[in-house]
């Protein structure tokens, strides 16, 4: 790939590395590391043609459930929008959790 200039900023610092994508389906979510095009300025990620094509086949293996072959490495949760943001109405059910 190798961008000589940033297609998002226009900063001229942009390097071939190793990143790890979350791709989503469904319920479901898989990590993939891949090679991509990084700004060193914004940090926005471009990846090639056949990379995005692949991210397509994974997402549809994700939503189709075939993930047979994909490795598992552990749980995925929803978290409660009171833990992360006191002012929802369930503020004295988190504050009563976090004292106990």
């Amino acid at each position: 790939m190798a961008m000589s200039k940033c297609a998002r900023c226009g900063f001229d610092d942009v390097i071939e590395k190793k990143v790890d994508v979350v791709l989503r389906g469904g319920d479901d979510a898989a990590i993939v590391s891949v090679l991509a095009d990084v700004c060193h300025h914004c940090g926005e990620q471009f990846y090639g043609p056949e990379c995005v094509r692949r991210f397509d086949l994974i997402r549809m293996n994700l939503d189709s459930g075939q993930v047979e072959d994909f490795q598992p490495i552990g749980r995925y949760f929803r978290v409660p929008e009171y833990f992360v943001d006191p002012g929802t109405e369930d503020k004295a059910k988190f504050l009563t959790e976090l004292s106990d």
